[in-house]
């Protein structure tokens, strides 16, 4: 496949400016009308003519044959810049000249004063922000949503990953971690960063040592963790997160009752400082984990695992991941159980693990789920070609068993 910039270097002009628009008020969807009007206002021209409405129209059809903007759905929404492509037309529409004048149009138009500061505006400013260098207003955003800043995970965000002021690289990091655990994204130029800009912070050591074991690298997911210095190595974040780590190592290897003794070890150091009986880790591998006591069956096992079951679910800590260990449970006690309830569907990790739990029942389940084998093959395809050879190998097995 053409990388973006040569897909880009073959747009037309009026495409260019199109594709600019949509890219820096992502992500909003605006109408094509109010694209042409935007455009029109801000006085851009083609050669020495205004840009009419059907230019925009077709530059559109171009844009969507280019995967560079989705067109519109249901219920009016308009058409959309691609995900992957709103940070390179952001820097594009900066590079031009562009940028700014494009965020001054959109946000005296009604269309904006109708989203004020919600979270959707906020993820576009922040972006426009970053690109063109004002770090001094990110502040003015307030509170900002951990995905916000996921945008960086792109290859081109090196260079604005670098510029950032040292309040805001821990967050940015782990939000692109974050991506990439979701979507199986590439990691090593970001895991390369976290080295580079924030050595030895444990949020990250933390994310990255999840992300191995989803490579498969069970022994660097440990090392990655062993290696951070004494002071840090010591603290509760990282014991709890190391016996987390080496639980899901011990589940996916079969080793129960392995598993079990790391769970406990967790559990022992998430209740380090608190006077809380019932404590639930906030950790993917630790919730995953709780397979192992599924698979121990005993009734102390069933015991345990209901019980942290019921504190993640009071305390609302990961959700989506202790799903999977609830229906796997519930399939245990009672193989004809109604386990039909909706997760979210797309090429991500939370569509994996449904795959995985509903293989507890019937694999056809899963598959009959309107788009499910398609985004789940859309998802093991991008893990196998950036290196989740675990992930892969599991969807393989779900697709095709």
């Amino acid at each position: 496949m053409p990388r973006q910039s040569d897909r880009y270097a073959t747009l037309s002009e009026t495409a260019k400016l199109v594709a600019q628009f949509y890219g820096v008020v992502y992500p909003h969807d605006p109408a094509r009308s109010r694209v042409v009007k935007w455009l029109g206002q801000l006085g851009y021209r083609v050669g020495n003519r205004r840009i009419t409405g059907a230019e925009v129209k077709m530059a559109l059809v171009q844009l969507a044959k280019s995967g560079i903007v989705l067109r519109g759905g249901d219920r009016g929404s308009g058409p959309r810049a691609h995900p992957s492509w709103t940070l390179p037309l952001t820097i594009a529409a900066n590079r031009a000249g562009h940028l700014d004048a494009m965020v001054s149009e959109f946000n005296s138009d009604s269309y904006a004063y109708s989203w004020g500061m919600q979270p959707s505006q906020k993820i576009m400013l922040l972006r426009c922000h970053v690109v063109a260098g004002r770090h001094e207003e990110i502040h003015e955003l307030g509170n900002l949503p951990v995905e916000a800043w996921r945008f960086l995970s792109h290859p081109e965000a090196a260079p604005l990953l670098r510029a950032l002021p040292e309040t805001h690289v821990e967050v940015a990091l782990l939000s692109c971690l974050l991506y990439c655990i979701d979507t199986a994204a590439p990691p090593e130029q970001l895991i390369a960063l976290c080295g580079e800009l924030a050595p030895e912070r444990v949020s990250l050591a933390i994310q990255i040592a999840f992300l191995r074991i989803l490579q498969g690298r069970f022994d660097d997911a440990v090392t990655g963790l062993d290696d951070l210095p004494e002071q840090v190595r010591t603290s509760k974040p990282v014991e709890v997160s190391r016996a987390a780590t080496l639980a899901l190592i011990a589940t996916l290897r079969g080793k129960d009752r392995d598993a079990s003794e790391h769970i406990t070890s967790a559990l022992v150091a998430e209740k380090k400082g608190t006077r809380k009986r019932n404590v639930f880790p906030n950790s993917m591998p630790f919730a995953l984990a709780l397979l192992s006591l599924v698979r121990i069956g005993t009734a102390d096992a069933r015991a345990e695992l209901d019980r942290l079951l019921k504190t993640s679910e009071q305390q609302q800590i990961l959700p989506e991941m202790t799903r999977y260990a609830r229906v796997a449970a519930t399939i245990q006690h009672d193989s004809h159980a109604d386990v039909s309830g909706l997760w979210p569907i797309g090429a991500t990790l939370i569509t994996f693990l449904r795959g995985l739990s509903c293989c507890w029942v019937d694999e056809a389940l899963f598959l009959e789920i309107p788009d499910a084998r398609e985004c789940l093959h859309q998802f093991v395809t991008r893990a196998a070609a950036n290196g989740y050879q675990w992930l892969a190998a599991e969807g393989v097995e779900i697709l095709y068993r």
